[in-house]
């Protein structure tokens, strides 16, 4: 490692880091975000819909499958945003994450899970994940800054 190199770098890697697929799905001006229910981890933080990846299957198959799962939308055009690597204390993880344009269908969620189609700079004044940070500086980047 060069001395010019920061603190922390090269990155090192734990065998036990989970890959996480995320989509978020963006009509017009309007980004999908659910809320976590209670008794889970982070309950009543902000989030995208996303799961682990399934072994052999693709990060974007899964951003896919995990949108239709928990929402009832079929991303229409998938388009890669970014891969964030977050460690929280109860497991490292790896998000890969997606954005899903103009998802076909109506928006199908357990009746106590609350969700809203909201504007970019209104999720950035969320409560969300540490790890939704960097997620919501590349889509702002990537769709325009407020």
């Amino acid at each position: 490692m060069s001395a010019d190199a920061p603190a922390g770098f090269p990155l090192k890697e734990t065998e036990n880091r989970v890959d996480i697929a995320l989509a978020i799905p963006h009509r017009g001006d309007r980004f999908l975000v659910a809320r976590r229910a209670e008794g889970l981890h982070l309950a009543g933080h902000w989030e995208f819909p996303g799961g682990k990846i399934r072994p052999d299957e693709k990060p974007v198959d899964a951003a896919r499958r995990e949108l239709a799962e928990e929402t009832g939308l079929i991303g229409a055009e998938w388009e890669p945003l970014v891969v964030v690597v977050h460690d929280y204390a109860e497991a490292p993880l790896r998000f890969h994450v997606f954005l899903a344009r103009d998802p076909t269908g109506d928006v199908r969620m357990d009746a106590q899970r609350k969700h809203a189609w909201l504007s970019l700079e209104e999720l950035l004044s969320l409560e969300m994940p540490e790890a939704n940070r960097q997620m919501l500086r590349a889509l702002r980047w990537r769709v325009g800054r407020t």
